[in-house]
């Protein structure tokens, strides 16, 4: 795990580092100085440890010169007054004949005896009282002298002189210290030593060690130390300071950005600091918050605003709604918004191209920005527009048809076909996205009402939600055979031949819940859903299975299905198609299609591209509901159907109504004249079709020959048909020799 640490520990390590150094050298310094100081103290040492030999030598040489010219007279009494006369050492005589054991004390002549032995002389070391002596003994002319001094009298002026001080040891036992009285532990354990022994003719030998010292005092070294700790000392409060320099308007910065990152409005950062570096880091990071301050400006607006109208989208209109509404329950006032679509845009981008459409959309947003109205871009391409007071249809409907005649667009005819919708609060919604949830619900349905105006109203939205779930019931039933959703089959009458030689197959829904469904309730659903094509491909799928059902009892005939523009645009239906028939081993002259002519009337060029892929599989074709459409001879000559059918509009009323005749004998006329076929629909009466025979159509269709049926009654109402209306010998004859049966 990454550890993070503050400006003051970051600053530390290098105070540390600094202090480590500084620490090194001053020992380096004083390892040096050692070094010398050490080499120094050893030549002493060395040239002090011969001297003191010599002295020692010399010592003992003159007290054997003084000691046997004492003794040489054999007087004991001048001898006792040529030593005490020597300054260098004082004597006290005192006379035990009486025992002649030698009794002595430090410094002084301890005995003088006679003695009968023989002359002799000897030298020793002998310890008195905590002091080391050197002892000589002479033994001449019947007098026995001893003589004694302390050996640390001898040395000390010559350890003095060169700042010295020693260690006289006698095996290793017995230690004297000489002038070690100033000299601390630590002292001692810093000096040097220099070792030489002193021999004695008889007795141990003496071991005298030499130390020297060094130069450099104690107290000098523990305040060299006190001030290096107090320089330590310092240089901490002098980081601490620069750290606090440093970090103080680092936390300002970090202050500033956390709470940018906290949301608040990104403004110029400011810190408290004269650091050169420090400044231009904060120059440094306000260029870059300047840069993203433009980015979060721009970011702000795109969330905000539709980038092709510069109008507020989406959800800045589902908030300035419920601004609205907050301000609304405050001061108790109502306010409204108006729906505005255009129904025709796609067919504008089509035929106009992308610019010009999007240049409609745009002189729009400058039309209602320059209006100073709250607009805001709206589902499916829709315009909402928000205004207080409350709702005004008329102005709802001034407003939209001033929208179609500032489009903007030049030397261009366009005419947008626009629907309005109104809603308020808080009549119609207390909240904002059920009151635009409504908005879109009147639009929707302000497609289809009278002037395409709507008024949002109560229930509305219910019959929407039905709607809704009526789409997703009929997925499922597409999926299950029990859920209501069949295939019936309306007879179509050869006119010439007087036999039921076609069908058209209707789809209908007996929904489990709301009973028998309209198709042209739950058609324009599947349309508006997208489920048409999955329908139509249902539908040719029964209707496949139903054409080979009936080919196995003998009965051939041609079906004809409906199909939208929607439903052709699909490349896929063909492969559909094909592979139904190929499973059934149907020829292609089993199945037929309509298409509407209105649908066809929508794009003709496509259309018939459309159309030309079903006839080259050798498809019937044929145009529905002809004369509603508006199509014109042009059109029709360069259509590749085979058949049109007649509206049952024009056929309903036929022999009553002078203008229905007309049209009919004109469209019948126009079909034999393209060599097309005519098929009448809504044929109600016998009069009706009597005059469709006269008048020469080829088929007819309609509740007076057979409603739809359910496709397991085709063939036993065929074969009723054909046998009650075979015996007669031409056509017309067939059919009026007796009623036809009606139900």
């Amino acid at each position: 795990m990454n550890r993070v640490y503050g400006m003051r520990r970051q600053v530390y390590p290098y105070f540390a580092v600094m202090a480590v150094v500084a620490v090194l050298l001053l020992v380096l310094f004083l390892a040096v100085s050692w070094m010398q100081d050490r080499s120094d103290r050893r030549a002493k040492l060395r040239l002090a440890a011969g001297q003191l030999s010599e002295a020692v030598a010399e010592r003992e040489q003159s007290l054997r010169e003084l000691l046997a010219a004492a003794t040489f007279s054999g007087r004991y009494v001048d001898a006792v007054g040529a030593l005490s006369s020597q300054n260098d050492l004082p004597a006290m005589v005192g006379m035990l004949p009486q025992n002649p054991s030698r009794q002595w004390r430090s410094a002084e002549w301890l005995t003088l005896a006679p003695d009968a032995g023989s002359t002799s002389r000897s030298f020793r070391y002998q310890i008195h009282q905590g002091d080391i002596y050197g002892v000589l003994e002479q033994r001449r002319s019947g007098l026995a002298a001893l003589l004694a001094f302390p050996l640390a009298e001898s040395l000390r002026p010559i350890l003095r002189q060169g700042s010295l001080w020693g260690r006289l040891e006698i095996d290793r036992q017995h230690f004297q210290l000489i002038d070690a009285g100033g000299v601390g532990p630590l002292r001692r354990w810093l000096s040097d030593s220099q070792s030489l022994t002193l021999q004695a003719a008889d007795g141990p030998d003496i071991r005298l060690v030499l130390y020297a010292s060094p130069k450099l005092p104690i107290r000098v070294l523990a305040a060299i130390l006190a001030g290096l700790i107090l320089l330590l000392l310092i240089a901490a409060l002098l980081a601490r300071l620069l750290s606090e320099q440093l970090s103080r308007p680092l936390r300002q910065l970090s202050s500033q950005l956390q709470r940018y990152a906290d949301g608040e409005q990104m403004a110029p950062l400011t810190v408290d600091s004269r650091v050169v570096d420090i400044l231009s880091l904060q120059y440094a990071l306000d260029a870059v918050f300047g840069v993203l301050r433009r980015r979060e400006k721009n970011l702000r607006y795109r969330a905000t605003h539709d980038l092709l109208t510069g109008m507020k989208n989406q959800n800045e209109l589902l908030r300035i709604v419920g601004q609205r509404i907050s301000d609304a329950r405050a001061h108790n006032r109502i306010f409204h918004l108006i729906g505005i679509n255009i129904l025709n845009f796609r067919e504008i981008n089509d035929m106009f191209g992308p610019d010009i459409a999007d240049s409609c959309l745009v002189n729009i947003g400058a039309f209602l920005e320059q209006e100073h109205l709250v607009a805001a871009r709206f589902y499916r391409g829709g315009i909402v527009v928000v205004k207080d007071g409350p709702p005004d249809e008329v102005a709802a409907v001034v407003l939209a048809m001033q929208l179609t005649r500032h489009h903007g667009i030049k030397n261009v005819d366009i005419e947008l076909n626009v629907c309005t919708a109104i809603v308020g609060f808080p009549d119609d919604a207390s909240d904002a996205p059920v009151l635009l949830r409504r908005l879109e619900i009147a639009l929707d349905g302000a497609r289809r009402a009278p002037y395409r105006f709507q008024r949002y109203k109560h229930g509305q939205e219910e019959n929407y939600v039905k709607r809704l779930n009526m789409v997703e019931e009929l997925r499922q039933a597409m999926l299950d055979w029990h859920s209501g959703l069949q295939v019936f089959y309306q007879p179509k009458l050869n006119l010439r031949a007087g036999q039921v030689d076609r069908m058209e197959a209707l789809v209908r829904w007996n929904h489990p819940k709301y009973g028998n469904i309209l198709p042209s309730e739950f058609i324009p659903l599947a349309e508006q859903a997208g489920l048409i094509s999955s329908l139509s491909s249902w539908v040719i799928t029964r209707v496949c299975e139903q054409i080979a059902g009936w080919r196995e009892r003998g009965l051939d005939i041609q079906v004809a299905v409906n199909l939208s523009v929607q439903d052709m645009s699909h490349p896929e239906l063909v492969d559909v198609i094909e592979k139904h028939r190929r499973k059934y081993e149907l020829p292609a002259q089993c199945l037929a299609f309509e298409i509407t002519e209105s649908e066809l009337m929508e794009n003709p060029q496509e259309a018939i591209r459309l159309l030309k892929t079903f006839r080259e599989q050798g498809y019937c074709l044929a145009i529905d509901d002809f004369g509603t459409g508006y199509s014109s001879l042009a059109q029709v000559k360069h259509m590749p159907v085979n058949e049109i059918k007649i509206d049952q509009e024009f056929v309903r009323h036929l022999p009553r109504d002078g203008d229905d005749q007309k049209i009919v004998r004109t469209t019948l006329a126009l079909a034999h004249n393209f060599g097309l076929e005519a098929v009448a629909e809504g044929v109600e009466d016998l009069d009706t079709l009597e005059l469709l025979v006269r008048w020469g159509c080829g088929w007819a269709q309609g509740y007076y020959i057979s409603p739809a049926m359910p496709g397991v009654e085709v063939v036993d109402w065929v074969d009723e048909f054909h046998a009650r209306h075979g015996q007669q010998t031409d056509a017309l004859s067939r059919l009026f020799a007796s009623e036809v049966p009606t139900l």
